[in-house]
Order: structure tokens, then C-alpha cells, then sequence
């Protein structure tokens, strides 16, 4: 009878799994925040200040990245369409990990009216939308990664690896393999 001495590798599949989605969330963190601090860099180039409505409706987008917006507004308003309370009670953000592709989504939307008045929709001059993207796209090409808004809702926004950086965002295999020896008869 012959015996063979076999030297096979096995991967931790999960673990492996575990430390690529930690790698992904921490190019989401970055770049959720990179979009706050776009959006509420400045008084004449973000999102002013008045009731503070507009600014409060980040705060779910903020929590999303354990970031912590400030705002102090001029006029104190407690009512529905204005105040702090309005714009965090207007607002909704939402992050996603989709299985199986390397790739990170998350969502920011709002229905606070003065907010899309002011933003452009009808001639208003903030536009924060796109200077938030460009802040995104900054943090996507030094992670290895493309910024893009996905077809089916223009509120989420995708950051998948770019084809020539794709392994940066892989953990180092190796580390997630275990080599074992059989004899085999």
C-alpha cells in the first residue's frame, strides 16, 4: 500500500471576510465625514446657519461615522419647519455593505424644503451636493477606490475599489491561511 504525504492550505473565510468589510468601513468613515466637513466648512461656502434646520439635517449622516456636529443656531425655533429638531426629525442616512462585491454604499436624504430651495433646485446658490461629492471623490482616489451615485436612487452613494488598486483593499491573504500536512494511504 503506498502513502502519500499530502501539504494543503485552508483560508479562514470568515475572518478574512470580516477584516476586508472592516477595511471598507473605514474608507466609508473617512469619506462620510470628508462630506460633513465639505458641507459645514464655512458660512459662505457650506450650509449657513440660521434656525440651524439645514445643518441638523446631517446629524443622522454624522452618527453613521461617530461624528458629532456642532451647531449654534442665530434664531432660536422650536417649530415644525424650523430649528434644529426639524432638520434631525426631516433627515435620514443609512449605510450599506454589499456581500459578495467589495464595495460600500451609504444614503443621506432629507425632505426639508428650504434646504433644496437653497441648494439650486430653484436658483438657489448653496450647492452643497456637489462640492460633498468632490470631497468623496478626494478620499475615494487616495483609498484606491471610485465614487460614483448609484442609477437606481441618486441618493447613495457607491465607493467600490478601482480596477488597478482592487488588492490594496484586500487584507494580505497570508495571514488568513492555515497549512496542514495529511498522510494519505
Amino acid at each position: 500500500m503506498l502513502k502519500y504525504k499530502v501539504r494543503y492550505a485552508s483560508i479562514n473565510v470568515d475572518r478574512f471576510q470580516a477584516q476586508l468589510l472592516l477595511n471598507l468601513s473605514t474608507v466609508r468613515k473617512k469619506a462620510v465625514i470628508a462630506y460633513i466637513k465639505r458641507l459645514i466648512r464655512s458660512e459662505t461656502d457650506g450650509i449657513p446657519i440660521w434656525s440651524g434646520a439645514a445643518r441638523a439635517t446631517l446629524i443622522p449622516l454624522g452618527r453613521l461615522a461617530n461624528f458629532v456636529i456642532n451647531i449654534t443656531p442665530r434664531v432660536q425655533r422650536s417649530d415644525d419647519e424650523h430649528g434644529i429638531s426639524a432638520g434631525r426629525a426631516k433627515a435620514r442616512a443609512a449605510k450599506f455593505v454589499t456581500s459578495g462585491a467589495a464595495r460600500v454604499e451609504f444614503s443621506w436624504y432629507h425632505s426639508l424644503w428650504h434646504y433644496w430651495f437653497h441648494e439650486g433646485s430653484r436658483g438657489g446658490n448653496w450647492k452643497t451636493i456637489q462640492k460633498g461629492l468632490a470631497a468623496i471623490d478626494k478620499v475615494a482616489k487616495t483609498s484606491g477606490f471610485i465614487n460614483t451615485v448609484s442609477e437606481e436612487d441618486r441618493r447613495v452613494y457607491v465607493l467600490s475599489p478601482s480596477s488597478a488598486n482592487a488588492l490594496k483593499v484586500l487584507p494580505p491573504l497570508g495571514a488568513y491561511m492555515t497549512y496542514r500536512r495529511r498522510t494519505i494511504r
